[in-house]
């Protein structure tokens, strides 16, 4: 009888789970204009953001990162010692699940136990590498403060004035 119960149930969430996937592979999350994905960022004392969170307000800047990645670093140096000049702005810092281990190294780094704007954590649904192309680190992507959607992609090394062009839009 139990048998009769658990594999109709198993074979409804596998269901649902291939459905999940299948609609954010459809919707690309890729180009100029799309929306803002579905996703959460654990940060490294269990803190979880969602993408209703990053609604709020200002601009969102989206950094995928490795926390051993030299680039990556000295990007997030730069911003924590400007991070006042963003004013409302969002900025996460966001890595792949398998990299959680190094975060501790990237925060003795950057020093970002001292950052008060900057959230720096693991993408814990795993959405950052089935739907984007990072191929060069840091890769930014810039979302729109009123409608969140992609308004600009960068990668490697980033200007503080060019980020600062994006503040407030």
């Amino acid at each position: 009888m139990k048998k009769l119960v658990i594999f109709p149930l198993l074979l409804l969430v596998l269901l649902c789970k291939g459905l999940f996937a299948q609609e954010m592979q459809q919707e690309s999350y890729k180009e100029i204009g799309s929306p803002l994905p579905p996703f959460m960022i654990v940060d490294k004392n269990g803190n979880s953001y969602t993408e209703a969170e990053f609604k709020e307000s200002g601009t969102l800047f989206l950094f995928m990162f490795n926390p051993t990645c030299g680039h990556c670093i000295n990007m997030a140096k730069m911003l924590g010692a400007h991070e006042e000049e963003f004013g409302n702005s969002n900025i996460y810092f966001v890595a792949v699940p398998e990299v959680r281990e190094q975060l501790d190294f990237f925060y003795e780094q950057t020093g970002a136990d001292a950052f008060q704007h900057i959230t720096i954590g693991i993408d814990s649904l795993d959405v950052i590498r089935k739907l984007y192309n990072f191929l060069t680190l840091p890769q930014l992507n810039i979302y729109s403060s009123s409608e969140r959607k992609l308004i600009k992609v960068l990668s490697g090394d980033i200007e503080l004035e060019t980020l600062k062009s994006f503040i407030g839009q």
